[in-house]
Formats: structure tokens, C-alpha cells, sequence
């Protein structure tokens, strides 16, 4: 069973509650510290776009949120480069 995008965003977010202060974050993402902390409790709802911003700061930019499907999608678009095995130095 796959979990929601605004799932792991919370459990992300209560991890990081017990171990610093979300202020900072929520300052960042312009909503109030206790509206972030609601929202990792399940408590409240944040608008689309800050749960875009919310899931960029948490994962580094490395993970993104689509909104419209509600799910966490990896923000490596380059496509895979094959690794050239016609090495000139073995021959």
C-alpha cells in the first residue's frame, strides 16, 4: 500500500519536530511554527503550495510533491547515461 505525498511529509515533519524547533522552517515556508506543527500532528491542512515548498526543504530538493496526484515523485529528470564498456587502454 503506498502512503500519500501529505503522509510522509508528516511523518518527516514529527520526526524533525522531536529533534529541533520548526520556527525557522515556518518562517521560511511563511506559515506560523504552530500551523507546522498542527499539520505534522494531522491537525490542519497547509495550501498546495506550501506543502510544494515544505517537501523541497525537507528532502533537499531531491524529492518533489505533486499535488494533483498527492503523491512524492523523485526530481531527477536526466535521463541515464549507459557506461561505455569499448575501453581503448584493454585492447
Amino acid at each position: 500500500m503506498t502512503e500519500s505525498g501529505i503522509a510522509i511529509m508528516r511523518q518527516a515533519l514529527g520526526a524533525r519536530n522531536r529533534k529541533m524547533n520548526l520556527a525557522g522552517m515556518a518562517r521560511d515556508l511563511g506559515v506560523a511554527s504552530t500551523s507546522l506543527e498542527a499539520f505534522a500532528t494531522g491537525d490542519a491542512k497547509l495550501a498546495p503550495g506550501v506543502l510544494v515548498k515544505l517537501a523541497e526543504r525537507i528532502w533537499n530538493g531531491h524529492l518533489k510533491y505533486d499535488v494533483a496526484t498527492d503523491a512524492m515523485q523523485s526530481a531527477n529528470t536526466r535521463k541515464a547515461v549507459p557506461v561505455d564498456t569499448d575501453c581503448v587502454w584493454i585492447k
